[in-house]
């Protein structure tokens, strides 16, 4: 039951705006892999920044529908409906999980379906920061 609690208790904390800006290479948090591109998204939060880095040389559509979300700002005043401690955060979908309306814009893009692009990269945590998630398949 506390935990149930906690968890409820994060993910309403977790319904925010979420401000989500690109930032670029000089970001303090990055990986040695040379797959990893330079740019980040970071989804601002009230329990402090979530940074993402991207595989954009493994999953290219991917991740290019995913900056121009951001771009759009999609992503703005959605909320994390799971976070699992260690294991998961997700993210509401961009179409229906966010409390402001959207442009036609960004209906049109968030309602694109962007082919799966697989590959055998894992999620490895940063051990020094443990704050940029490689992304390379969005699904």
């Amino acid at each position: 039951m506390a935990a149930t609690l906690l968890l409820a208790i994060a993910a309403a904390a977790a319904l925010l705006s979420i401000a989500v800006v690109c930032v670029d290479a000089s970001s303090p948090f990055y990986s040695s892999d040379p797959n990893l591109g330079s740019a980040r998204v970071v989804f601002q939060t009230n329990h402090g920044d979530i940074e993402f880095g991207f595989f954009p040389h493994i999953a290219p559509k991917t991740v290019e529908h995913i900056f121009k979300l951001v771009r759009l700002g999609c992503y703005n005043t959605n909320h994390f409906f799971r976070v699992d401690k260690g294991f998961v955060a997700q993210v509401a979908a961009v179409v229906g999980g966010r409390t402001a309306p959207m442009n036609e814009e960004q209906k049109k893009e968030a309602d694109k379906t962007v082919v799966g692009e697989f590959s055998s990269v894992k999620h490895v945590g940063n051990p020094v920061h443990g704050k940029v998630l490689p992304l390379s398949n969005f699904g």
